[in-house]
């Protein structure tokens, strides 16, 4: 209750939690989902797909809060709360006290919840074990020198991001990767095998049963992907996918060995805030026709930052308007001062595959010369 922030199934009445019925009812939703679930994460995305969001109240202030979508975090503190069976943790003592509100949840339930919980070691194994079985290439992607790629995670802003890692080497976003590896898989050309087989409409259970192997190899920023399949498990799943339609111009090209089908893709790693993708993750897998994108992205918000200023706004105002601090808004800035040359080759697809936006500010930035900046440009695109 900090901040005197009710907890769901309660509201605050004079200093007092008063059971309120309506969120009553999914706090033991939640409570019995997990019983039958037998994991938190899986509690909280079918509590999501539900429609069911996170308690909503006022501040003080008359600020509106929460309604959020639940998350692991929510729901672990949901059914570690005793005060859901009419008591009161005394955190810095470490001891539970009886508390004046009614309980909402079953003792038998609440605590046939904690026993589940505590044999997963506080949820973390069972966390794992569902990134695990979530993710495309757990145990499965190694980098040139055969080490492999173990999942970690992060927490932001109260929501967790997995990662493919290596140690020496980068962190790869889960969900990116896995979406980047279905669609490469997805455009296979198997015309040389067989007319009639298709791998467009291949899921993914599907190419976990078929992927052997998964090599990525990261030179600069860009990213090499070596995906080894078995030849016949493959071939068998796409002719029972096959379908008659019109397949996509950009398919690509395997080699064709015995029992192994392999496939070759390139991505590029970009970390520049202006190309932050949807799941809120830092580090961004991009195509070549996405880089580009996001060259011409940030060129639309230099323009911006310049009309903010240009509209006599202070340093403030601007800061708050683009969620940018100062050195990063200079940065944006600079692209404003950039050669139209530059910008029209840009805008035409003529910048290099794989020049990311950071190397673009650093270029604008070093050099306010025009004919520099042209003449450092021609020799990048060499």
């Amino acid at each position: 209750m900090d901040g005197g922030t009710p907890p769901l199934g309660y509201d605050l009445k004079d200093k007092q939690l008063i059971p309120n019925p309506q969120e009553a009812e999914v706090v033991n939703l939640i409570f019995t989902k997990y019983l039958e679930l037998g994991n938190i994460q899986a509690t909280a995305d079918w509590m999501n797909q539900q429609g069911y969001r996170s308690k909503c109240w006022q501040t003080a202030s008359g600020d509106t809060r929460g309604g959020h979508l639940f998350r692991y975090g929510s729901i672990q503190r949901i059914l570690g709360n005793p005060v859901y069976i009419g008591k009161i943790a005394h955190l810095a003592a470490n001891k539970v006290y009886v508390g004046k509100q009614a309980a909402l949840v079953p003792c038998e339930i609440f605590e046939q919840v904690q026993s589940k919980i505590g044999n997963s070691k506080n949820g973390l194994r069972e966390y794992r074990s569902y990134i695990r079985q979530k993710a495309l290439l757990a145990d499965k992607l190694f980098d040139d020198k055969g080490n492999p790629y173990k999942l970690t995670s992060t927490t932001k802003k109260g929501q967790k991001f997995q990662y493919y890692f290596v140690r020496n080497g980068i962190h790869i976003p889960v969900v990116q990767l896995d979406g980047f590896v279905l669609d490469t898989i997805c455009r296979t050309d198997l015309s040389s095998l067989d007319l009639q087989t298709d791998s467009s409409q291949i899921g993914v259970n599907e190419v976990k049963t078929c992927l052997k192997r998964a090599v990525c190899i990261k030179t600069g920023t860009d990213c090499h992907l070596q995906l080894e399949l078995d030849k016949n498990l493959f071939l068998d799943i796409c002719r029972k996918n096959s379908t008659q339609e019109e397949r996509q111009n950009d398919l690509l090209v395997p080699d064709i060995g015995k029992n192994t089908i392999t496939l070759r893709a390139t991505f590029y790693i970009d970390n520049v805030s202006s190309t932050r993708l949807q799941n809120g993750t830092a580090n961004n897998i991009l195509t070549v026709r996405q880089f580009n994108e996001s060259l011409v992205r940030g060129l639309a918000r230099a323009w911006q930052c310049k009309k903010m200023i240009g509209n006599g706004m202070t340093s403030r105002e601007w800061e708050k308007a683009s969620g940018m601090n100062k050195r990063t808004f200079a940065r944006y800035l600079n692209l404003c001062y950039l050669s139209p040359r530059i910008v029209a080759d840009i805008l035409e697809y003529r910048n290099p595959r794989n020049m990311s936006l950071k190397e673009l500010m650093n270029l604008a930035e070093g050099n306010v010369d025009f004919l520099e900046q042209e003449k450092v440009w021609k020799s990048i695109i060499k």
